[in-house]
């Protein structure tokens, strides 16, 4: 409870002093170049973004929350590539600490896959930025094209991880979340949505799952 409490107080003035800090390259050219945009200009864009990105900024705090923890919440949206680079960090620290998710130890093992994840990520995308400007044109283009698969691959991989851990429940989830999806998108649902239906319906088959299995073995 102290680490919950701990992680919300530094986690809140981290994620604060990390949205004013967004602002000051704005505000530094704004005011070293007199290049403030109209308000109305402003707000048709903040307009643009929120019709965009509204469902993620609701769906992801959702989805990711468990995986996350407390701390690891708020150090993952404040250094981003939460579903990439966090969730698979995360993912192979508590499977080599051998803890689970949403458990005590299993929030540590988070935080502790977070900040790793952030330390490596900033050298090796510091460094390969450079070299992969040289290289990757370099590449066929059917090497460039299959990049465009590498965050399906890797959300596989780790779900694929994760349900090894109970095959029944793992392949009957799966199961429920295509037909989900499927469904959503034969009614129309906006696609924002779509994730979020999903992440439910999974979370509801489990605990289903795990609610009958606890009442055979109480039997």
């Amino acid at each position: 409870m102290d680490f919950t409490k701990k992680s919300v107080r530094i986690g809140t003035i981290t994620t604060i002093l990390a949205i004013v800090a967004n602002f000051l390259p704005a505000i530094y050219v704004s005011i070293a170049y007199d290049a403030m945009p109209e308000l109305s200009v402003l707000l048709a864009l903040w307009g643009i973004l929120a019709a965009t990105y509204f469902f993620s900024w609701v769906v992801q705090p959702i989805s990711f929350f468990p995986a996350l923890g407390t701390a690891g919440t708020y150090m993952s949206f404040v250094a981003g590539s939460i579903g990439d680079i966090r969730i698979p960090a995360i993912t192979m620290a508590q499977k080599a600490s051998g803890t689970e998710a949403a458990t005590p130890k299993g929030d540590v093992m988070a935080v502790i896959g977070v900040a790793a994840s952030v330390v490596v990520s900033f050298l090796i995308v510091t460094l390969f930025t450079f070299i992969g400007q040289a290289i990757i044109p370099l590449f066929p283009k059917f090497v460039n094209d299959s990049f465009t698969y590498m965050l399906p691959a890797l959300f596989a991989a780790v779900y694929t991880n994760m349900a090894q851990k109970d095959k029944l429940s793992g392949g009957s989830i799966i199961i429920l979340v295509i037909a989900c999806f499927g469904i959503a998108k034969l009614a129309g649902i906006p696609s924002g949505i779509i994730p979020l239906l999903c992440v439910v319906a999974g979370g509801l088959g489990a605990h289903a799952i795990y609610k009958k299995k606890a009442a055979a073995q109480s039997k």
